[in-house]
């Protein structure tokens, strides 16, 4: 069976360390059924660790966003107190 042409997954990191050794199996999988896998990472109240290990780790993965929200959003939409 061909593989499918894209995909853009988003993945949403919040409150834990991230967990690279998932993210790359997520990726494996990915690349299996699809040409081309974009990722983009929403990173929504991380600790300035996380930021800076998403930071690197964006530079490394092809096709790779990270995008840092200035305020914690609540899945309701609405920021924190």
């Amino acid at each position: 069976m061909p593989k499918l042409e894209s995909v853009t997954t988003v993945v949403i990191v919040r409150h834990a360390l991230f967990e690279r050794v998932l993210f790359d199996r997520l990726l494996v999988a990915l690349h299996e059924e699809f040409v081309d896998v974009e990722t983009v990472i929403v990173a929504n109240g991380i600790s300035p660790e996380t930021s800076i290990e998403l930071k690197t780790m964006a530079e490394s993965i092809p096709d790779c966003t990270v995008l840092f929200l200035n305020d914690e959003v609540h899945d309701d939409g609405c920021h924190a107190p």
